[in-house]
């Protein structure tokens, strides 16, 4: 069996648990944009004035932005949901909102999402597999001996690759959270 063979069976439970992270989060995301968008949609309505002409209006809304909680004041500006910093709180309210109105989420059913994050996970893993393959390839283990053994620690592998020479160790780390999309990579040593 070829190495790349081999990974794909050793990995099996890998890509399962990966691929549910990924349709779970893909779920998850879908609902989060969609009413962050309308909560945001609904504070711009109540607070339309959002385009100021004084500093004291600019300001104000300003205010009324960190209360609602779209962006954090910090001693060096004004932090976006991504970390961004700004010197005006309402310019990257707007900006967040131009890039959320243009998110996938908003354009797809559900279903259509959640197709296209089991698409990508999938793309990922075998892209993954063929990678890592060409890393141990790169060892120069004789591909006709080769054993594998995988325990598995959590979500994370280790597999050991040996042909009774020479001895590989590929593993896994993967993360994920509440607003981080599920990932993986493969150290090998």
């Amino acid at each position: 069996m070829k190495l790349k063979q081999l990974l794909l069976k050793e990995t099996k439970q890998l890509r399962f648990d990966y691929i549910d992270r990924c349709l779970e989060y893909a779920s998850k995301e879908w609902d989060r944009i969609r009413e962050d968008v309308k909560n945001r949609k609904e504070f711009i309505r109540k607070f339309s004035h959002g385009f100021c002409a004084t500093d004291e209006q600019i300001e104000n809304y300003n205010k009324m932005i960190i209360e609602a909680g779209y962006v954090e004041y910090s001693k060096d500006g004004y932090i976006d949901m991504n970390g961004r910093l700004s010197k005006n709180a309402s310019a990257k309210f707007l900006a967040d909102n131009v890039k959320l109105d243009n998110h996938q989420a908003m354009y797809h059913s559900q279903k259509d999402y959640i197709e296209r994050a089991f698409k990508q996970a999938e793309k990922h893993y075998f892209n993954s597999i063929d990678r890592l393959s060409n890393r141990i390839q790169k060892k120069q283990l004789n591909e006709s001996n080769l054993t594998l053994k995988t325990s598995y620690i959590d979500k994370n592998i280790s597999t050991t690759i040996s042909d009774g020479k020479k001895t590989v160790r590929a593993y896994t780390i993967l993360a994920w959270g509440n607003v981080q999309k599920p990932h993986y990579r493969y150290l090998v040593k």
